[in-house]
């Protein structure tokens, strides 16, 4: 049985967040959507070392109604530590919400949070979409978030047996090897009538 150790860290003034405006939270993130929380996953051991610290990654999946600032997919996943002992997120496990984001990238990337992907902060300004407009100067509309990526198709083959080969139509050489099949059948035919003629006269 293997151990995993918990570090724990205080919240006394581990994370310590002042009040934010809509406007600042703006301005400070690259992307900026109103969505609803679809899922929340909190992997509890992402650099494989046995040990659960608060910073290790939730990841929090939202269906994105629309976007504000910078351009996001219709579904998109958002890495946070998952304690607000260490900044993490802190909303409700379900709702709307209006998500400030930054992208993560070599500066800012940790052990569970991909390069590439959104990372937002319980300082950042994420908040629950009450009341339902950005309070902005001036007010910004939203646009419609890219479309995810249309799902792979399978096609599936069903097993063939030996009735359905057989009721499959002669094509190709099949059609060949009959019409030899055939000539030879007639010629047979043609040469004991023939030879019957001769045997009669």
């Amino acid at each position: 049985m293997s151990t995993v150790f918990v570090l724990s860290t205080p919240t006394a003034g581990a994370c310590s967040c002042a009040g934010t405006s809509d406007q600042i939270a703006f301005d400070n993130a690259d992307v900026v959507f109103v969505g609803e929380l679809r899922s929340h996953v909190f992997d509890e051991d992402p650099d494989g070392d046995g040990l659960i610290s608060s910073l290790d990654p939730a990841v929090w999946t939202f269906a994105v109604d629309g976007v504000y600032k910078g351009s996001t997919r219709q579904t998109t996943a958002i890495y946070s530590a998952n304690s607000g002992a260490s900044c993490g997120l802190e909303i409700p496990k379900s709702g709307t919400f209006f998500v400030f984001a930054n992208w993560i990238n070599a500066d800012n990337a940790g052990p569970g949070y991909p390069i590439g992907e959104l990372t937002a902060s319980l300082c950042g300004g994420t908040r629950a979409a009450l009341p339902d407009a950005l309070d902005l100067d001036p007010p910004i509309e939203s646009v419609a978030p890219i479309a995810d990526p249309a799902a792979p198709t399978t096609t599936l083959v069903a097993p063939t047996t030996a009735a359905d080969d057989l009721a499959e139509p002669f094509t190709g050489g099949s059609v060949l090897v009959i019409g030899f099949i055939a000539v030879g059948i007639i010629g047979a035919f043609v040469a004991s009538r023939i030879a019957k003629k001769s045997r009669e006269t």
